[in-house]
């Protein structure tokens, strides 16, 4: 986005920037990355390397945002900076002021590129099944829903690479994956609920699942983690050691 942006200015096609630049906010940071970092930031602990990870990404998007906005929203970046904690602004001069600089070359990483186009093959399929679940008044949140993949014979490994952040970047409660000639488990077929749909990440056929939770809802981080037996006010484990560390 801060590259594509920055050639449209060079070119004085200022009408891409703005088609770029709002596309970006739509489609991949708001309906994405903010929807994926709101677990760790309101429910991990202060110094958790994941929260962190995730309030260092925010600074470094927020850097370059104001210097992408500067050209034709100059006001608003203004107001941005008056609104800016001193903390940030303290490793950073006023963003009217700085020379644009392009992004770290070790974030233009192709193969990444790749695995994200990936992830939201699959991430598109899930949401359309959740609709589908919300049609029929069986799903409300999307924590409030299970997924399995069962990943094409051929080709990726991206998915077992980040199987425990696709929680994350699925919004969902949990997620299993498995190979395409592998039975699937039956949780599924146990489930009140469930739907399935193909699905072709790599160009090679698989299968997503989405399907009710057999858990019952932590009221802490709102995923369905607590095993249905215990008493309805428990909170999950990842929440019970998050807890323990606070100071009393």
């Amino acid at each position: 986005m801060v590259i594509a942006s920055q050639n449209s200015y060079d070119n004085f096609e200022f009408y891409k920037a703005v088609t770029i630049l709002n596309r970006w906010a739509n489609l991949e940071f708001s309906a994405f990355y903010m929807e994926a970092i709101k677990d760790r930031l309101y429910t991990l602990g202060e110094n958790s390397l994941s929260r962190r990870a995730a309030q260092t990404t925010l600074f470094y998007i927020l850097t370059h945002l104001q210097e992408v906005l500067g050209p034709i929203t100059p006001l608003l970046v203004e107001e941005t900076w008056e609104h800016t904690p001193e903390t940030i602004k303290s490793h950073s001069g006023h963003p009217l002021q700085r020379i644009a600089a392009s992004p770290a070359t070790q974030w233009q990483d192709p193969a990444l590129e790749t695995s994200y186009k990936e992830i939201t093959a699959v991430h598109a399929v899930i949401k359309s099944l959740q609709e589908e679940a919300r049609s029929k008044k069986q799903l409300g949140s999307s924590l409030q829903s299970f997924v399995h993949i069962s990943l094409p014979r051929e080709g990726t490994t991206i998915f077992q690479q980040y199987l425990s952040e696709l929680p994350d970047l699925f919004v969902v409660s949990s997620v299993t994956i498995s190979k395409f000639d592998e039975p699937v488990p039956t949780d599924i077929a146990e489930a009140e609920w469930q739907y399935q749909q193909t699905c072709s990440p790599n160009g090679h056929e698989g299968m997503v699942y989405v399907y009710a939770p057999q858990a019952s809802k932590c009221p802490r981080c709102w995923r369905y983690a607590v095993p249905e037996t215990e008493e309805t006010d428990k909170i999950c484990d990842r929440c019970e050691d998050v807890v323990a560390k606070l100071d009393v």
